[in-house]
C-alpha cells in the first residue's frame, strides 16, 4: 500500500517543482508517530501504509510558502494520489 502525490508552487505563468518537507499521520490517532518524507525534484513523494482501512492527513511545507494539508483515505491496496498547492507566503 502507498499514497503518493505531487505538488507545485506556482508563480505567475512559470510552475517551479520545490523539495517539500511532507509528512503522513493517521488522523484520528493523534500520538501515534508520523511518517516524513521529502518530495523529489518533480514535486512527488510515496509513503507505504498497511494495507488496511484508515484515513490519513498528509501535510506539506517549505520556507516562504503556507503550509498545506489534505485527508486521504484508504480502504485496502490500492494507490492514493493527493495534490497539494503550496501558496507563498505574503509578505
Amino acid at each position: 500500500m502507498r499514497t503518493g502525490s505531487k505538488f507545485a508552487a506556482a508563480a505567475g505563468a512559470c510552475v517551479l517543482l520545490l523539495t517539500a518537507t511532507v509528512t503522513l499521520g493517521v488522523k484520528d490517532a493523534p500520538k501515534m508517530k508520523k511518517l516524513q518524507s521529502l518530495s523529489d525534484a518533480r514535486g512527488e513523494f510515496a509513503f507505504r501504509v498497511p494495507a488496511e482501512a484508515a484515513t490519513y492527513v498528509v501535510r506539506a511545507s517549505l520556507k516562504g510558502y503556507q503550509p498545506t494539508e489534505k485527508e486521504a483515505s484508504v480502504t485496502g491496496e490500492e494507490r492514493v494520489e493527493v495534490t497539494l498547492a503550496l501558496p507563498a507566503e505574503s509578505k
